[in-house]
């Protein structure tokens, strides 16, 4: 028996509830990305968008992105959500609410993309402000990867996907106000974003490479 788990947090409830060996269970980061398509690139330095990418849910934070990018309105920044919808999710925010958003001029909503190494570089910061249940957060690590800082929740699995004060900034979950601060902060020094992005990077090239993350699963199905 051999149980994987993507951050900390699930391993230790699991084990309360199974009695699970600390032998029989393995910490893999994600599902690791290719370094060599997600990269950093110039773009990121000089842009003005901050980008919110994941299934809409209110559960992801959302309404929290959406509530701290109605405090920059009127200044030149530009707040981008791409996903798609997962309309059979209760928890699904209405299309016709993402609208009205967009109408009001508070966000530009850019839909499913497949494109989200240069949607990610072409953006100053990343946010994922969720409270969902998540493993370990690709987009987080993606961002990482690409040079770009973030800002998440201090919550299990968002919190593993960065190291605080480093690589970016942890903000308490369904917290619009400490979100926009930490936006902010960001804005204001270019500096801080380009030496976090730059750790990003290390920690994405030390943690989530696809090859090391086949080789260690492939290494457990030998094992067994």
């Amino acid at each position: 028996l051999k149980v994987i788990f993507q951050n900390k947090n699930d391993k230790k409830i699991i084990q309360k509830f199974c009695s699970l060996k600390n032998k029989d269970s393995i910490i893999i980061n994600g599902s690791g990305i290719d370094l060599n398509i997600y990269k950093p690139s110039e773009e990121n330095h000089l842009s003005n968008k901050i980008l919110f990418a994941s299934r809409l849910l209110k559960s992801k934070g959302i309404f929290e992105f959406v509530e701290s990018a109605k405090e920059f309105k009127g200044e030149n920044v530009d707040f981008i959500i791409a996903g798609k919808l997962d309309k059979d999710n209760p928890d699904c925010v209405p299309i016709d609410l993402i609208r009205n958003w967009e109408s009001n001029g508070i966000i530009n909503y850019v839909g499913y993309r497949k494109d989200m190494y240069r949607l990610i570089c072409q953006s100053r910061i990343v946010i994922l402000p969720s409270y969902y249940g998540e493993g370990l957060p690709k987009i987080l690590i993606e961002a990482a990867a690409c040079g770009v800082p973030v800002i998440t929740t201090d919550h299990p699995g968002c919190r593993d996907a960065i190291i605080p004060e480093i690589t970016g900034l942890l903000v308490p979950i369904k917290n619009s106000k400490s979100l926009t601060n930490a936006i902010s902060r960001l804005l204001e020094n270019n500096d801080l974003c380009s030496i976090m992005g730059k750790s990003g990077r290390d920690m994405a090239l030390n943690r989530y490479d696809i090859n090391d993350v086949v080789n260690k699963h492939m290494n457990i199905y030998s094992e067994l």
